[in-house]
């Protein structure tokens, strides 16, 4: 696998990688098509993106060479914040990042949804082989398991709930706090409905849709998308977490609507929907994804005391993979045998 991740890379960065659904679709079939892979599949997330390959037949120079293909540019000039794994290395690091060890909250949930959902988009494309097919399964397998019998962290670390603490530090009572969230899917939907949960007063944007059933938490009134900018000035919080590849909000549209009263801007998306010129404007304060998470996951012995325990889970899902894999690999050498006897 060749990946970019928090670790390495800020948030400057890791959005030149990211990709939508729609953009994952298309690198997988690209890939297919111009590279010698048995299988591919395709990790993005706020935190990382990650292309994982099978049965790639060329060196790592060759891998980098997929990076400057899909994104058509000089990768050269980003090596520096790209990890590539190979083997064993590549499989361990995918069964920690599926339980949540390689995140930057320790233990967070999303992380096992969005490697299912990657899994799941492959096999709908078809560029899913054999091997990452098992590969995938278990490591999804493990971290279920680890979620069931190890608890990383003592509370919950959505980034819904980060909305919330940041909100319970800036303001003495959330009681008629007035939010605006741009932004219908996931991640907007559940920020939406924990600051209703928590007292504030939510409006939340929808699009117009000619089909599908659009889920509005119950409690938010609803403003149209087009509108957003109209909302922004009434606004004590103003948070966007859409999928798009533009800007919701640009430095000149909110400069001509706000006062210089203060609040709150929190862009929750990669790429980032918000201009960050915003954040020079009289009274604005500009959180991204990166500085919501500030300070998370000192480091204590009860939470050494449980990562011993999740790798004791890890590694006996790995070593099953293993077997399947090396039994695969007999079972392929003994098959390519027969054949040449049975030629001779």
């Amino acid at each position: 696998m060749i990946g970019i991740d928090h670790s390495k890379a800020s948030i400057e960065f890791r959005e030149k990688f990211a990709f939508t659904k729609s953009k994952v679709v298309l690198a997988l079939n690209d890939i297919r098509n111009k590279f010698p892979v048995s299988g591919c599949v395709i990790i993005s997330t706020c935190n990382r993106t990650e292309i994982w390959f099978s049965k790639f037949l060329g060196d790592d120079e060759d891998i980098y060479k997929v990076i400057g293909e899909i994104y058509d540019m000089d990768e050269s000039l980003y090596r520096e914040f790209f990890t590539v794994r190979h083997g064993n290395e590549a499989v361990k690091h995918l069964f920690e990042l599926s339980c949540g060890l390689k995140s930057k909250i320790i233990g967070e949930d999303q992380i096992l949804t969005q490697v299912k959902e990657s899994a799941s988009i492959s096999r709908e494309e078809g560029t899913i082989d054999t091997v990452l097919e098992k590969l995938f399964q278990m490591a999804i397998t493990s971290a279920k398991r680890v979620k069931t019998n190890v608890r990383l962290t003592p509370v919950d670390t959505s980034v819904a709930t980060k909305v919330l603490d940041l909100l319970k530090v800036k303001y003495t009572s959330l009681k008629e706090v007035k939010c605006l969230v741009i932004g219908n899917g996931e991640v907007g939907r559940l920020t939406a409905k924990t600051l209703v949960d928590a007292g504030c007063s939510v409006s939340m944007t929808l699009r117009q849709y000619k089909r599908g059933v659009v889920q509005v938490p119950e409690g938010c009134r609803i403003i149209q998308y087009d509108d957003r900018i109209d909302y922004v000035n009434e606004s004590d919080v103003v948070i966007s977490g859409t999928l798009s590849p533009h800007y919701t909000l640009i430095y000149d549209d909110v400069k001509a609507v706000i006062d210089d009263r203060k609040r709150l801007f929190i862009d929750l998306a990669i790429p980032r929907d918000i201009d960050t010129k915003i954040k020079d404007l009289e009274g604005v304060e500009l959180y991204d994804i990166d500085s919501l998470s500030e300070n998370e996951n000192s480091t204590n012995e009860v939470l050494e005391a449980q990562i011993i325990k999740v790798e004791s889970i890890l590694n006996k899902y790995i070593n099953e993979f293993k077997e399947f894999y090396y039994n695969r690999e007999i079972r392929r050498v003994k098959f390519e045998m027969k054949k040449k006897s049975e030629v001779n």
